[in-house]
């Protein structure tokens, strides 16, 4: 992935929704995305997206297996595919297939997500009413 990394994006966690108190107190939390040049290229989506892929053998397979629309999923695909650089899937006579940087960006995804993904830290105070 040529100028491909993946990046974390700290953020506060939100006090209140209405005016009704969602969390205790401000937490701070990792969330992984995919970047390229400094373009957000997509997150957790894309990557739950390419394991699908693989694990139905098509494009389509995938798309009804995450319970979304194909010409969304294909969209998402391509425009990750121009800003990477790189072919995510070949299409092949009886489905698709993961590429090679396909499946080395799932393994740099899910080895940052291994570490920080998901994970919220108490930041010690509570949130302003």
């Amino acid at each position: 992935m040529p100028g491909g990394v993946v990046s974390c994006f700290v953020f506060a966690g939100l006090c209140a929704t209405l005016g009704v108190r969602v969390v205790p107190g401000v937490r701070v939390c990792a969330r992984i995305f995919i970047e390229c040049g400094g373009i957000r290229v997509a997150g957790r989506g894309l990557v739950e997206a390419l394991e699908a892929i693989e694990r139905e053998g098509s494009i389509r397979g995938a798309a009804r297996a995450l319970g979304i629309n194909y010409r969304r999923l294909l969209s998402r695909i391509h425009r990750a595919e121009r800003v990477l650089g790189v072919k995510l899937i070949d299409v092949t006579g009886s489905g698709s297939r993961l590429t090679e940087e396909a499946r080395r960006l799932i393994r740099a995804f899910r080895e940052l997500e291994a570490l920080v993904g998901g994970k919220c830290v108490e930041a010690g105070f509570e949130c302003n009413d």
